[in-house]
Parts: structure tokens; sequence; C-alpha cells
């Protein structure tokens, strides 16, 4: 904040010209900031976009408040650049924890860099361990210092909470929190501060979505103990990490309030009043009630398409805009300002999304061209169509007008016939599920194996480790049937008898499939064993494809084993609710064959 008075050179634009323009910058004992200068009409807006702007008429002046987020806005417009924190190339460390995943490395490195980061990832990417991970190298760089990087606190909600506790017994964690609280808690030790206390030096906000609405005591406790830390360690030195899933999962405004706290004044705006009306079409609407005038939000400026003054899209402009009850007016472009958002806040936030990051995820790609579905390779279709004008020249709105169909070219195929035809593949990252399998394939010595994969990520995963150890294959699953076994094997009949009957002409194969798919009315006993290497929560393909290889038939010397590769909680999971769906089913046909034994011997007496 200011404490002395400066006459300053702030940055204002003309045209394509920018040059500096002659302000004086006054504090005063109110806690507000005084803005002399001659009009200037960039100058002004900037002005007027600070928290607290207003316009002081017996002075001739502006006022804003005096606080960390104008300054920030003050050091920009003069040329002091405070964005250049975030432009640092990130530090490079060495994880404490091997098993750390590349977004998650990524992750430390910016709340290592910065400080001062959201991370904006999607549920299951790691943002836990990669906080813990923050922790216990800031605590071991600076052990011996006089700087307390061993003071964190740990803010969320329980359930949050309880998971930070089960991820610091899997990993361990030397550099324990000092205080772990809910947000409610936080409200209370907020109130309850007093001067002279010292502020931690870090702090994790898990799930920090909770702190989007300003108004909230969530969001304000929040925001105050993030001034505290500023206050008592500098502008850049506390670590300020926000934890989120989802950011703004109802409007780009739940993005103001976490910006804030993070960094103040990173948002150019000064309060979500001036956010709003940037991101969003208002319009002032009159209470009829009351007759007072309140401003509504017709749309948020996310498409050029979209009119600037009422926010309906340019194809139904004049419909959307008399439905809504706006004056008359014609369309004019927008401003994509959303999309423009996320450009402002670059280096603040991180997106992370789990296509970009975890490549075991499915990509349409286009292979060749198949016959077009609309005009089935006719090139052309037929449509109805409606004269504008009757042949007798009377046209009645209220009776129905006569429809025609005329031939026109194929829209789908824009008269080709043909169109792309797209698949889906994935792409794969190491787990130690394969090296297991690996495993697996190499003690059968009898040559066949059935493997089951609850996902088409993991049955593509399968079959290439198959290949890198050279089995012949048989897949199994939505898109049909296929293998590699031989190019004379084609039918299902065929790669079954190959799989049962042709041990000596093809030596190893491996039944791969859905158990959706693949799990109901297959002979597959020339396998001693069904691996499963993940499952998904269909009890009936479960307990269908366990019966594949146990059925008459089978050697019964060798018996019916049934593997589950386990290697997450989530395995885990999925794998005791199927065994509570078979319990279930269990108890309910003892129970059902009861009832018919009970039956039977009504009738007998």
């Amino acid at each position: 904040m200011l404490t002395e008075a400066e006459d300053a050179k702030l940055i204002t634009v003309s045209g394509a010209r920018r040059y500096y323009h002659p302000v004086k910058i006054r504090p005063t004992d109110e806690g507000n900031i005084r803005l002399i200068f001659d009009y200037d009409e960039y100058l002004k807006d900037e002005v007027k976009c600070m928290d607290g702007a207003r316009w002081n008429k017996d002075d001739s002046c502006w006022t804003v408040k005096n606080n960390r987020r104008n300054k920030f806005r003050l050091d920009f417009l003069a040329g002091k650049n405070p964005y250049v924190w975030y432009d640092q190339p990130l530090i490079e460390f060495k994880p404490r924890i091997p098993e750390l995943y590349p977004q998650q490395y990524q992750m430390a490195q910016e709340a290592l860099t910065y400080h001062g980061v959201i991370w904006a990832a999607e549920m299951g990417l790691g943002k836990t361990l990669a906080a813990i991970e923050v922790i216990e190298h800031a605590y071991a760089t600076h052990m011996g210092t006089m700087l307390p990087y061993d003071r964190w606190w740990w803010i969320g909600p329980k359930s949050a909470l309880a998971s930070f506790e089960v991820e610091v017994k899997r990993w361990g964690i030397k550099c324990f929190p000092e205080r772990i609280m809910t947000y409610d808690e936080l409200v209370k030790v907020m109130k309850n501060w007093k001067c002279g206390d010292l502020a931690p030096h870090g702090v994790v906000f898990d799930e920090f979505s909770r702190c989007k609405t300003p108004s909230t005591q969530r969001t304000q406790a929040s925001n105050s103990l993030a001034e505290q830390m500023r206050e008592d360690w500098g502008d850049n030195e506390p670590f300020l990490l926000g934890l989120t899933g989802t950011p703004a999962p109802k409007t780009p405004l739940d993005w103001y309030s976490q910006c804030e706290i993070i960094k103040p004044g990173f948002i150019r705006e000064g309060n979500i009043h001036k956010f709003r009306d940037r991101l969003g079409v208002v319009v002032k609407r009159e209470n009829k009630i009351t007759g007072g005038v309140y401003p509504q939000v017709m749309g948020w400026r996310d498409s050029e398409d979209k009119c600037a003054l009422c926010g309906c899209h340019k194809d139904n402009h004049d419909l959307e805009s008399m439905g809504q009850g706006i004056d008359p007016h014609n369309w004019q472009r927008g401003q994509n300002e959303v999309a423009r958002l996320y450009k402002r806040m670059k280096g603040l936030v991180s997106v992370y999304f789990k296509r970009d990051w975890l490549k075991f995820l499915y990509e349409e790609v286009t292979e060749g061209t198949v016959t077009c579905g609309l005009c089935n390779g006719s090139k052309r279709v037929m449509v109805p169509f409606v004269d504008e004008e009757p042949e007798n020249g009377n046209f009645n709105p209220t009776e129905p007008q006569p429809v025609r169909m005329v031939e026109v070219e194929c829209t789908t195929c824009g008269g080709l016939g043909e169109v792309p035809r797209s698949v889906r593949k994935t792409d794969s990252v190491g787990c130690p599920k394969d090296n297991i399998l690996e495993e697996i394939l190499d003690d059968h010595e009898d040559g066949r194996l059935v493997v089951y994969g609850g996902f088409t990520g993991t049955l593509d995963r399968v079959v290439d480790i198959c290949t890198r150890k050279n089995w012949k294959y048989i897949r199994v699953d939505g898109r049909g049937w296929s293998n590699n076994i031989s190019e004379e094997v084609k039918t299902p009949a065929e790669m079954l008898s190959s799989f049962q009957n042709d041990r000596k002409k093809h030596s190893r194969i491996c039944f791969v499939g859905h158990p959706g798919s693949a799990g109901m009315g297959l002979t597959l006993t020339a396998s001693c064993e069904i691996v499963y290497y993940s499952n998904d929560f269909n009890a009936e393909s479960r307990i269908q494809s366990e019966d594949r290889i146990h059925r008459p038939g089978m050697d019964v010397n060798k018996g019916a084993m049934i593997t589950d590769i386990v290697h997450l909680p989530s395995d885990m999971l999925v794998l005791k609710n199927l065994k509570e769906k078979r319990r279930l089913q269990d108890m309910s046909l003892g129970q059902f064959n009861e009832s018919l034994k009970m039956f039977d011997e009504d009738r007998l007496t």
C-alpha cells in the first residue's frame, strides 16, 4: 500500500500511440488515494476499474482505495509490470517421491516458482500429492534459515481433509502442517485474530471453489488470512496454493474471488460487479413491484456471434430479443471475453485436463472413408420444400401451406457419397499392472489365457502387451471381433475354434474381451485362468464372464483360476462392490431356492 505522495507517469493509449500521462498520487488519512490528472479517456477507464473508484467533483480528482490490489494496478500503469513475476522460467527440483506423475511435477514447479497459484485440475490428477511435495521441498530447501517454511496450514472441507490424511499415510510427510482445519474453523480463527499474531508462511486451500462467492464468511476469512500473510512476509514470499477441480462450476464470475485471494490486482476489474459487466451482457430491468432498477445478466460474452448489446445470437437475433422484451436494435458483433479471461489469468491459474496428461484416454482419428449414412452413396437426398408464394397469389398464414419434395445435394457428405471414417484410438503410459500381466503370459506354458478389461483403453493396452510378448490375440468388445492369428481366421466361429482346438498350429493365443461383450455364451475352457486387468461396476457381466472357463469341458486337473490385478484403491473399491453384489445375488437366489422347495412341499401335501 502507498504511504508517501508521488508524482508519477501512468501509461495511456491514443489510437496506436502509447505514452505516459502525468498523474499526482496522494494517499489520504481516510485510507484512500487521490489521483489528480488532466482528462484522458484511456486513463479514466483504467481508474474507474479500480477498487472503490469515485469521482470527487469538488476537488476534480478521482479517489480509489489504498490497498494492495490498487497498488498492483498503479504499478502496472507506471510501467513496472508486476506480471513479470509470473513470466519466470519454472525451477527444476528433485522430487522426494519418485512416483510423481508429470502433471504433479509441473504443478509443484509452478508453486515453488510463483508461490501463489491456482491449480484448476480435474479430479484424479493428483493435486494433493503435488501440494505435499511443495511443502516438503520448501521445508528441505530452507531448513536452518530464519524463514519459517515449516509453518503451513491446510484448509478444506471435511472430505478433502480425510483425503489429505490418506495421502499422508501412504506417502509420508516430514513437514506436517501446523494446523489442519475446515473453512468454518478458519472463519472462527480469523474472527479471533489478535494484533501481533504471526500468520503462517504457507497455506493450501483445498477445494478452493468453496471460496467463489465474495459475500460468504469463508471467502472473506480466506482473503483475510492471505492478506495477513502478505502483510507479515511480503507480496510474493508466502505460499498460497488453491486446489480445485471445479473452479467455475456455474458462471465465469466464480473465478474472481479465487484470483483475488491468491493475487489481488491480477484481474483488472476492482470488484465482481465490474468483472460481471465485462464478461456478461447486462441489461437494466425495472422491478414492477418496488419500482427499482436492477441489473440482469442476459448472457455471457463467449462468442463473437452474440450481439454486444443484448447477447442474442446473430442467427436468431430479432426473435430472441423480442422474446426477452428488449427494445429493437440492429445486431452488433460482440467480443469473446470469456476466452480472453483465460489468457488474462495465465500464470496465476493453471488448467489441467485428464485428456492432456492421462494418455490412457480416447481420441478420434480419421482412417479412410465410409459410405454416407444419409444418402447411402447416392450423393443426393429428398427434402421438403414450401413455396414462398402460393400459385393463386393469396397467402393466408393461418392455413397450412402445401409441401412438395425436391431433390438436393446431400448436406452430410457434400455430394461426395462418402464421409470420413472416425476411429477411436488410445495412447497409454506405463503401469505396474503391465509388468504383472507380462509375467502371467510368460508363466502360461499351455499357451492359452483369457484376459478381461472393463474399458476400451484397457483392451488396447492388453493387445499391445500380447503383441509385444509374441502372443496372438482374439479381441471382442463393442466394436466387434478382431484377431491377428492369420488371414484365414475371419469369423468368430473360426477364432473360437483356433483358441479351443488348434493348439499345435497356434501355440499362444490370448482371448482379450470386455465382460459386457464377451462374457456370455462363450466356451473358453482351453484356458485354465481368467485375468481381470480392470473391472467396471456391472456385476452381471462379471459373474457371467467368470463362467467362461469354469464349465463342462474344462480340464479338472488344472482347475479354473481367477486373478484380479489390483493396483490402486479404486481397483479394490470396484472389486468390493462386485463381491457385495455377488453376495446379494447368492443370498437372493438362496432365498428363491428355499421358496421353491416350500412350494413343492406344499404341492406334495
